[in-house]
């Protein structure tokens, strides 16, 4: 009875140890969690159905990008891309992070994985979405 109780405890200590902040979010969308074939169509379906995953949170894991317009490292969009199943086509998601902070992104083609809030903002009269970000993670 004893060692039953103490691989219990040990159980308990260890799932407490090993949350980190981005576990204590509420994950509405978990794209992690899904197939490559799977991840496209529900990225397909969020990029044709935008508002109805605003204010959801995502998580997301895919290999980091930036374009700069004219080389301006404060104009940069991130974006955070991923290969369909057949490793012929990627497709991202933008990104901002919130501290708004431009010197603190990975390096190009970094594996990342992000947890953010679907979010919106106009241009050029059109609405565009992004997701906003606390913390962008370097996965090894």
């Amino acid at each position: 009875m004893k060692n039953i109780t103490l691989f219990l405890f040990l159980i308990c200590a260890c799932a407490v140890s090993v949350c980190s902040q981005e576990n204590r979010k509420k994950i509405d969308v978990d794209l992690t969690a899904l197939s490559d074939v799977m991840q496209q169509a529900m990225l397909l379906n969020i990029v044709t159905k935008p508002e109805n995953y605003l204010g959801k949170t995502m998580k997301i894991e895919g290999e980091y990008d930036s374009w700069c317009p004219g080389n301006v490292p404060i104009d940069c969009s991130h974006f955070i891309l991923f290969s369909d199943a057949a490793a012929c086509c990627k497709t991202g998601f933008e990104f901002r992070c919130n501290d708004g902070k431009t010197n603190n992104y990975p390096e190009k083609d970094a594996k990342i994985r992000i947890v953010g809030v679907i979010s919106s903002y106009k241009m050029s009269g059109r609405s565009l979405y992004y997701l906003a970000t606390d913390d962008v993670v370097i996965v090894k």
